[in-house]
């Protein structure tokens, strides 16, 4: 029994600290609070238990999480087709009896444990974790999929069961994207992720790989390597909708009464919070080290008042910061359709931040401006010094 559980069972150490703490934790309720009175801390002990839980099955047994794994799994003639020498990542019988033994143990001793809501908590680890690799391995739908869900998990949050259906069918997607992406185990690209010190098992080869990075100014800027990548109209629009998404869902949960309580609150906030940031953002990226070729008071004194090649690039915060205040003028005029109008706002907000041209590789490598050695420099003198 003990090594058919083993494989997925966490390490020994692991158990022996879950089974000591709740043997305290049991004897401390006894000695002190006495019967009938809930034991919180073991509450929470079992809830987190179950998540972390949750976790290690993802992070302990996914190839994309293991460098060295990963590597021999591609050396060796591994196909989807055999199951993964560590152990499965898809959830097994051994998971049911392990998550079963802290139901059954909340069932028996902590009746405020709402069960479904327990279920619900490891389904969701066990998918954000999930999500987690299906970033790292270019695989976005699902990872969408993943995040909608969750805002649908929190809408129906109340009705226990349902929300556990809701979390069940999302792990039937997830399920499904764990498949299709450990057949396609050969296209794996997973070498961006080595060169982010982060991620990293080698310190020094990171520094190493960041020493060859570094070519001066101004080559560090004009080549095509160092532009960084510019989010995808499929992206800008996915990440707008999830903002606007969530906005309904928290406005749903927190309700109407106190959503529409005090309409003039809105504009300011959906200006000063949303679109302020989002558009400061979007110039700083854009003009962070690529300044106008021409000054202001060369402008002034030249009276080329505009620069249409420079200048657009204020267009898109314009528009957002457009959008925000759109929406909180509406917002504060009907307040009954607050939680409407908030989350539109933000999906309009985002897709003028994320979306509208130009693109910051165009931007970069076409625009009409000049490179600014003090300010680009300054971004590398950091880099140099890591060095």
């Amino acid at each position: 029994m003990r090594t058919w559980l083993r494989v997925t069972l966490p390490s020994d150490w692991t158990v022996g600290v879950f089974i000591l703490l709740y043997a305290v934790l049991e004897y401390l309720h006894w000695k002190f609070a006495g019967p009938g009175i809930p034991n919180a801390p073991q509450e929470f002990l079992i809830e987190m238990t179950a998540i972390f839980y949750a976790a290690s099955r993802v992070f302990l047994f996914h190839p994309v999480f293991n460098s060295d794994y990963h590597k021999w799994l591609a050396a060796v003639p591994w196909t989807a087709r055999k199951p993964l020498p560590a152990g499965p990542v898809h959830l097994v019988v051994q998971d049911v009896v392990l998550v079963g033994s802290l139901v059954a143990i909340a069932w028996l001793r902590h009746p405020e444990i709402n069960l479904a809501r327990l279920g619900i908590n490891f389904l969701m680890m066990y998918e954000l974790a999930l999500a987690i690799s299906f970033v790292f391995l270019a695989r976005p739908w699902v990872t969408y999929a993943i995040i909608f869900g969750f805002g649908l998990i929190v809408l129906t949050w109340h009705m226990p069961l349902v929300a556990l259906g809701v979390a069940g069918g999302l792990y039937v997607v997830s399920l499904a994207g764990l498949v299709r992406s450990l057949q396609d185990f050969e296209n794996w690209d997973l070498s961006w992720l080595e060169e982010q010190p982060l991620f990293s098992m080698s310190q020094q080869k990171a520094l190493d790989r960041l020493r060859k990075n570094i070519l001066g100014w101004p080559f560090d800027s004009i080549r095509p390597r160092d532009v960084a990548a510019s989010i995808p109209y499929r992206d800008g629009t996915m990440i707008s909708l999830s903002f606007g998404w969530w906005a309904f869902v928290i406005l749903q949960r927190i309700g109407p009464q106190i959503a529409n309580a005090q309409p003039q609150f809105w504009q300011p906030f959906l200006f000063g919070m949303l679109g302020l940031p989002l558009a400061i953002a979007r110039i700083g990226i854009y003009c962070w080290g690529y300044a106008s070729p021409i000054s202001f008071w060369g402008r002034v004194f030249t009276l080329r008042w505009i620069v249409p090649g420079y200048d657009l690039v204020v267009l898109a915060p314009l528009a957002t910061l457009g959008s925000a205040v759109a929406g909180g003028e509406l917002a504060y005029r009907f307040p009954a359709y607050i939680s409407l109008i908030v989350p539109v706002t933000l999906i309009l907000a985002g897709l003028c931040t994320f979306n509208l041209g130009p693109s910051l590789k165009r931007w970069r490598l076409t625009g009409n401006h000049r490179l600014s050695p003090a300010i680009l420099m300054a971004n590398k003198r950091a880099e140099v010094q890591q060095v």
